[in-house]
């Protein structure tokens, strides 16, 4: 159940989207760290639906009329996202951190004593926060995060029980069973109520799916900061304009796609 949850998890993770280019952009602002803290925004948002969906409430999300109400939503939270995001950078409020790559900010120069050592403090936290925030955002008004989550994500975890069931044939744990009754007054099949149950088998499916997204984004974020050292602030300004503007047009195209059908 881990490994078919985590291959799954891992083909949407790989289709490029507003969580992507996030991470891209956050990296190259603070390091390699900003992969976690961007995914566990993201990851927020999934705890919730997961548990949503493991309440039986997908197939009453599955509506026509209700994926173009989250089509249109998402789109405009992603063209926000996305201009501001752009204006920041085009105006110098985001700016890239020269020094080295252990995240100290442009400005900490010019400050000595404790001051600059608490202006590095804040700086980081500023990039931690906003990197969960934009994590979370960023996934919020993916349209098609939702799409996918409702109709494939929903019968995912509908099986649960089934796929849970067919490793009630573990010899341990059917030993186990058998031998219970020396324990306790009755005996119980310890097998089902341990490997078969569905709440087990809830857990097995997340998990699959939040390592893969942890796995993928970490290295994404890894690989970026370990290029950002043969950038300029120029190069950078454009990268994240550049990001901005991405996360725009999918916003934009998020609108007209129920119009186009």
């Amino acid at each position: 159940m881990f490994s078919m949850s985590f291959i799954i998890g891992l083909s949407g993770a790989l289709t490029p989207g507003p969580l992507l280019i996030v991470t891209i952009n956050k990296s190259f602002e603070g390091g390699f760290r900003m992969g976690g803290t961007t995914v566990f925004g993201h990851l927020i948002i999934e705890g919730i639906l997961i548990f949503v969906l493991c309440l039986g409430l997908g197939t009453v999300l599955d509506q026509d009329w209700l994926k173009t109400v989250i089509a249109i939503i998402g789109g405009l939270g992603l063209i926000l996202l996305g201009g501001y995001t752009a204006y920041s950078a085009w105006k110098g409020k985001i700016r890239y951190p020269v020094n080295n790559l252990e995240g100290k900010g442009v400005g900490d120069e010019t400050t000595v004593g404790n001051g600059a050592n608490n202006e590095e403090t804040n700086w980081r936290q500023r990039i931690l926060n906003n990197s969960v925030v934009m994590g979370l955002t960023a996934t919020a008004s993916n349209p098609f995060y939702w799409v996918w989550w409702i109709t494939i994500g929903a019968a995912i975890f509908q099986y649960a029980p089934t796929l849970a069931g067919i490793t009630t044939s573990n010899p341990l744990f059917w030993m186990l069973g058998n031998y219970s009754s020396l324990f306790f007054q009755q005996g119980f099949d310890l097998g089902y109520l341990i490997i078969g149950s569905v709440a087990l088998g809830w857990i097995f499916l997340a998990a699959g799916h939040f390592s893969s997204d942890i796995v993928w984004y970490t290295l994404i974020s890894f690989m970026v900061a370990k290029g950002r050292v043969f950038l300029s602030q120029q190069k950078y300004k454009i990268i994240i304009i550049a990001c901005g503007a991405a996360l725009t047009i999918l916003g934009a195209w998020f609108l007209v796609s129920p119009i186009l059908g």
